[in-house]
């Protein structure tokens, strides 16, 4: 990947997104975290509007969950990431062409 990724990350929690912002900011400097949603609706505006490279996504959400919120995207030029604590999601994810699959503690 090259410098300045822009990235929107989506975690129903506040604070998983924010050590999700700090650890792209301390570890991954190259990505430019343009948008962080903790309400997966705000999250498909921010996506279709700022039109990331990269999305780091929590799967289990209220209202709808990641695979959901993929599903009613029509902008999906972008690599994801899925941040999560629940393992049984990870074959569902690779068949969304997950880029990467972390799990949180």
């Amino acid at each position: 990947m090259t410098d300045n990724i822009k990235t929107i990350l989506i975690d129903d929690e506040p604070r998983g997104l924010k050590v999700l912002e700090y650890f792209c900011k301390e570890y991954a400097p190259q990505l430019n975290v343009v948008a962080a949603c903790t309400d997966p609706v705000d999250a498909i505006e921010k996506i279709q509007f700022l039109k990331p490279k990269l999305v780091i996504l929590d799967i289990q959400m209220p209202l709808m969950n990641a695979f959901e919120l993929l599903n009613q995207l029509t902008y999906n030029d972008f690599e994801i990431i899925f941040a999560t604590a629940y393992d049984h999601f990870a074959l569902t994810a690779f068949k969304y062409s997950a880029t990467d699959y972390l799990l949180k503690p």
